[in-house]
C-alpha cells in the first residue's frame, strides 16, 4: 500500500478478528516498480490520497494499469471530496472512503482480480475472433475473386494481393511447375522486373518443391542463415523469405515466395495463416489455368501444336474488321504441300505426321513475330499477315516456298526427304470484303499454281 504514514493503515481498514491480516507492505510511491513484469500476479495497488506528488503517482500507475491481474484501488481518510477528483484524473475506477472494512477490501480486491482476468480473456479472445473473421473474409475473397477469373496470370496477381492485404511484404514471386519440362517456371513478379537487392536463387524453391515443405529463411547481406551453402543465392536486401507450396488436389502445382515481412521477419504463425489461405488459391489457380489450357486446345492444332482452322476463321474475322476500321490491309497465304500423299506411301502415315510437324516448325522460324500461322487440315497450311499488302505477301509466300523446298525432313529417323509446296496469295480489300473471300480467293489461287507446275506463288486475280 501507497500511504502517507504506517498508522493511516490501521485507520484506513481496521482488521478482523476471523480474518487474518494479508500481507500488506507500507510504502511511498518512490518505491513502487514501475514495471509491469515484475508486479506478481497476486499483487495489488491500494494508494492513499489525496496526493501531492501527483506527477510520481502517475508515472506508476502507467506501469501497473497495463498489467492484467492487479486491481488498483484509491482510499482516503480525509479530504474526500478532493480524493474522488485525484482518482478520476489517475484513471482509477475505484476508491473507498475510510474507514472501510479489511474484510471488504480483499472482498474488492478478489472480485476485480476475477473481473482483469474475464476482461484480459475477452479482449484475447476477441483479438482471436477478430483474426479469425479476417481469415475467413480473405479466403471468401480468395475463393470468389479467383475462381471467378479465368486468366491465370490475373487469378495469381488476385490471390497474391489479397494475402499481402492480410501479411504485407516487400516483394513476392510465384513459381509453377511446367509438367512437360520438369521444371519450374517463374510466373509474375510485380512490375515485371527483378530488383537486384530482392533477388533470390530459384533454388530456393526447387528445394521446396523437393521436399515438399514451407521453408522459412533468415538473411543479412547475402548469406543465409540456415543453409551457409546457399549464402550469394540472395541479394543483399533481403532480410526473410517464407516459400510456400501450392498444394492442389493433393499435389504440388507451384511456390509461392514472399520477401521480406514489413515488419520484423516471417514467423511460424505467419507460415500456418498462410498454409491456409494458399489451400483455396491453389485450387482456384490450377483452375484457371486448367481453362487456359482447354482454350489453347480449342483452337490448337493436335499433332503441329499450331494454330487450327477455328482460331484462323476468328483471328482472320478480326484483323479483317480491324483494317476496315482503320483502312489496312491484311492478307492470307494459303499453303499445300505437293505430293504429301508419296510420303505416307512410302514411309507411313507416322512419318507423314512427323513430316507435317517438321514443316509447321519450318513456318514458324520463316515468318513474323505478328503473322500467325494455322494447320488448315491434312497438309494444307495458313498464314495470316497482319497490315500487310500483296507485294509484303508475295514476298513472304516466296520465302516460305524456298524455305520448304530447301529443307531435308525425317532426317532424325535416319530418312532424307524433299517436300515443296504450292502457295495462293489474297489480300483484304483487293482480292475480297470478307474473312470467307479471302480464304476462297487465297485457296483457288493455291489450286491454280497446283494446276500449273506446282512449287510456286500466285495471287489471287
Amino acid at each position: 500500500m501507497v500511504v502517507r504514514k504506517e498508522s493511516d493503515l490501521k485507520k484506513a481498514f481496521p482488521p478482523c478478528r476471523d480474518l487474518p491480516l494479508p500481507a500488506i507492505q507500507a510504502m511511498g510511491w518512490d518505491q513502487v516498480s514501475t514495471d509491469p513484469v515484475s508486479i506478481q500476479d497476486s499483487g495489488a495497488l491500494v494508494f492513499q490520497l489525496p496526493e501531492k506528488r501527483m506527477v510520481l503517482a502517475r508515472k506508476v500507475l502507467s506501469g501497473w494499469k497495463h498489467h492484467p491481474d492487479s486491481p488498483v484501488v484509491a482510499f482516503s481518510l480525509d479530504h474526500h471530496a478532493r480524493a474522488r477528483e485525484q482518482a478520476a484524473e489517475l484513471g482509477v475506477a475505484t476508491h473507498l472512503k475510510c474507514p472501510f472494512p479489511l474484510s471488504g477490501l480483499m472482498e474488492i480486491l478478489s472480485r476485480d482480480r476475477d473481473r482483469l482476468r474475464l476482461h484480459r480473456l475477452l479482449r484475447s479472445t476477441q483479438r482471436r475472433l477478430r483474426k479469425e473473421q479476417r481469415k475467413v473474409g480473405i479466403m471468401r475473397d480468395i475463393s470468389s475473386a479467383a475462381n471467378s477469373e479465368l486468366n491465370p496470370d490475373k487469378a495469381i496477381s488476385i490471390v497474391v494481393d489479397l494475402i499481402r492485404r492480410i501479411l504485407p511484404c516487400e516483394s513476392w514471386s510465384l513459381y509453377l511447375i511446367k509438367e512437360e519440362l520438369n521444371q519450374l517456371v517463374r510466373r509474375s513478379v510485380p512490375g515485371g522486373k527483378r530488383d537486384p537487392g530482392m533477388y533470390v536463387g530459384e533454388m530456393i524453391p526447387q528445394w521446396v518443391v523437393h521436399q515438399q515443405e514451407t521453408l522459412l529463411l533468415n538473411c543479412q547481406e547475402g548469406r543465409v542463415r540456415e543453409f551457409p551453402l546457399w549464402d550469394g543465392a540472395v541479394g543483399k536486401g533481403v532480410r526473410s523469405i517464407m516459400c510456400i507450396p501450392l498444394r492442389s488436389r493433393g499435389r504440388i502445382i507451384g511456390v509461392l515466395e514472399l520477401v521480406n515481412r514489413e515488419k520484423g521477419v516471417f514467423t511460424l504463425e505467419d507460415q500456418n495463416l498462410i498454409l491456409e489461405l494458399l489451400e483455396p488459391a491453389s485450387i482456384a489457380i490450377e483452375n484457371a489455368l486448367l481453362f487456359r489450357k482447354a482454350e489453347e486446345l480449342s483452337i490448337t492444332d493436335d499433332l503441329t501444336r499450331l494454330h487450327n482452322s477455328r482460331y484462323l476463321n476468328l483471328f482472320l474475322q478480326n484483323e479483317v474488321e480491324r483494317s476496315r476500321r482503320y483502312g489496312n490491309q491484311v492478307s492470307l497465304i494459303f499453303l499445300d504441300l505437293d505430293g504429301f500423299k508419296n510420303v505416307n506411301d512410302q514411309h507411313g502415315h507416322l512419318a507423314g505426321s512427323r513430316a507435317l510437324v517438321e514443316v509447321g516448325e519450318v513456318l514458324r522460324r520463316t515468318v513474323r513475330a505478328i503473322d500467325v500461322v494455322s494447320r488448315f487440315g491434312g497438309d494444307e497450311f495458313t498464314v495470316i499477315l497482319p497490315q500487310t499488302g500483296v507485294e509484303g505477301a508475295t514476298t513472304i509466300a516466296e520465302r516460305i516456298r524456298a524455305r520448304i523446298q530447301e529443307a531435308v525432313f525425317l532426317q532424325e529417323v535416319g530418312l532424307a526427304v524433299r517436300i515443296t509446296a504450292s502457295l495462293g496469295v489474297a489480300t483484304f480489300p483487293t482480292h475480297g470484303e470478307n474473312k470467307d473471300d479471302l480464304i476462297g480467293q487465297a485457296d483457288r489461287a493455291m489450286y491454280l499454281v497446283k494446276a500449273k507446275n506446282k512449287n510456286a506463288v500466285e495471287v489471287a486475280a
